[in-house]
């Protein structure tokens, strides 16, 4: 047995004497390796390594004494005071107020380990050959373009963990990935901010993970298409690239079908169960199981199988991510108040197996509470070429990279964000100027820019943005009448 996974049972043991209703033993530990790129100079190279336990302990009221149960939390770093963990959350599950809406820990369901999802030599990286990397991609960026500035960071993230609960979970998981960001950006000769390009690499494991590839695309991106460009303010066709729809895809629409904020009254699609609300061209699943992507994961942190769950099915919003509690929370509100509140019924939240602990760094927190996360989200691919959707816009802005994306409004879906790099203008289907970074401001709402898809590419691509605990995997989009702000 695994030490994680030993760990578990033997607090288990220890909740198991204290007379619970239910418990839950969870222990898990989490490695990360980062080489951060700076000034054309690796000026760091660190470890970081988070292990620990917790325990949920579950008391339910007598018999005619209330609904629900007064749940109890406590963790401990380390894999060792595991009965004192035990006895903090007991008490606390003693003492609290109960909780009307939880109903239930989650019942053992099968699950297969996900293959692949493991790479021993990204899970025992070493500092030195991760630095390694890093002067290899400065490399590739120089041998392209000695004047460029490079900037950037590479991480190498092993994830474990394993649960245990009173009603015969017993379930284990191990992940690794590997994700490389590097940024090329050249002054222009009265240094201002001239022109920039990102690219990015990622995987499950070190096979075929090329962070000088990410080097060299983007030191061959940031080549000027014609003189400088500038746009007014107005409608404009709006091309995304799938860097760029990753932005939108974990600030805008992640939130937005996360079983939680719908049941807060914080998202924009609250009220909208069963509704067109984006084109018919637009389909949106989670899929935790994605064959090639980067967040897949065999089994959520309550040891619920992950899955692919369909979010939004041809412009209709079909369902929500939602771990255990949030599941059952609004199955019984919608079957109470059917179409109010979170505009949910019965059928249209289940446990989809998204129940995450996520930290402070990436991968998983012995010292959270799980709640609904995304894994890989996943819009389906259209049916042409992202050269293609360029060539049939007469007068457009391509915009390869977004940043400073915020949700304004969560709960009319009004967000607002910014060009970051490989930006350019489109005259009749050509290149025609490359348009400054943070130039351009787009201020908008999510919804009504869903609707007016015009066109989507076959072609996709995988990225994770900086601090996103997803992969977003998107084709290239259009867009019409975008309202973009343009800075003079």
């Amino acid at each position: 047995m695994n030490p994680l996974a030993s760990a578990a049972d033997r607090l288990g043991e220890h909740l198991e004497r204290r007379g619970l209703g239910q418990w839950e033993a969870y222990a898990s530990r989490n490695r990360v390796v980062t080489v951060r790129i700076a000034t054309s100079r690796v000026l760091e190279v660190k470890e970081l390594v988070l292990e620990g336990h917790s325990a949920r302990a579950i008391q339910y009221p007598p018999a005619g004494r209330g609904k629900g149960a007064v749940v109890g939390f406590a963790s401990g770093d380390g894999l060792s005071s595991l009965g004192e963990t035990a006895r903090g959350a007991a008490e606390t599950a003693r003492r609290g107020d109960p909780d009307p809406h939880f109903h239930s820990l989650p019942r053992p369901r099968k699950f297969a380990p996900l293959p692949g999802g493991w790479d021993p030599r990204v899970a025992h990286m070493g500092l030195e050959e991760a630095a390694d990397m890093g002067h290899r991609a400065l490399e590739a960026a120089r041998e392209a373009d000695p004047h460029l500035d490079v900037s950037g960071s590479l991480h190498f993230i092993s994830e474990e963990m394993a649960v245990q609960n009173s009603l015969g979970v017993d379930a284990a998981d191990r992940t690794t990935a590997v994700l490389a960001s590097i940024t090329v950006e050249r002054e222009t000769s009265t240094g201002e901010p001239g022109a920039s390009a990102m690219a990015t690499r990622g995987s499950r494991g070190l096979r075929g993970f090329d962070p000088a590839g990410a080097a060299r695309e983007a030191a061959g991106s940031i080549g000027e298409k014609g003189p400088r460009a500038r746009v007014e303010s107005g409608p404009w066709d709006v091309i995304l690239s799938p860097r760029a729809m990753a932005e939108l895809l974990e600030q805008e629409l992640s939130p937005g079908v996360n079983a939680q904020n719908l049941d807060y009254g914080l998202s924009y699609l609250g009220g909208k169960w069963g509704r067109r609300v984006a084109s018919p061209r637009f389909t949106l699943s989670d899929d935790g199981r994605h064959p090639t992507g980067i967040a897949s994961k065999s089994v959520d942190d309550e040891g619920v199988p992950t899955g692919r769950t369909t979010l939004i099915e041809r412009g209709v919003f079909r369902r929500a991510i939602s771990d255990t509690y949030y599941a059952h929370k609004m199955r019984s509100v919608g079957q109470r108040r059917p179409g109010r509140r979170s505009g949910l019924t019965a059928a249209g939240v289940r446990a989809t197996g998204n129940g995450f602990r996520f930290g402070a760094i990436p991968g998983r927190s012995h010292a959270s509470l799980p709640g609904p996360n995304a894994t890989n989200l996943v819009v389906e691919p259209g049916d042409r070429d992202s050269e293609e959707v360029i060539g049939e816009t007469r007068r457009g802005i391509y915009i390869g990279r977004l940043w400073y994306t915020y949700l304004v409004n969560p709960v009319v879906g009004e967000f607002s964000t910014t060009n970051r790099g490989e930006t350019y203008l489109i005259r009749n289907g050509r290149p025609a100027g490359p348009i400054p970074p943070s130039s351009l401001r787009i201020n908008d709402n999510i919804l009504r820019l869903l609707r007016n898809i015009a066109a989507l590419s076959r072609d996709t691509g995988q990225s994770v943005i900086w601090a996103g605990i997803s992969s977003c995997i998107s084709p290239t989009v259009k867009f019409h009448g975008v309202r973009v702000l343009a800075y003079r």
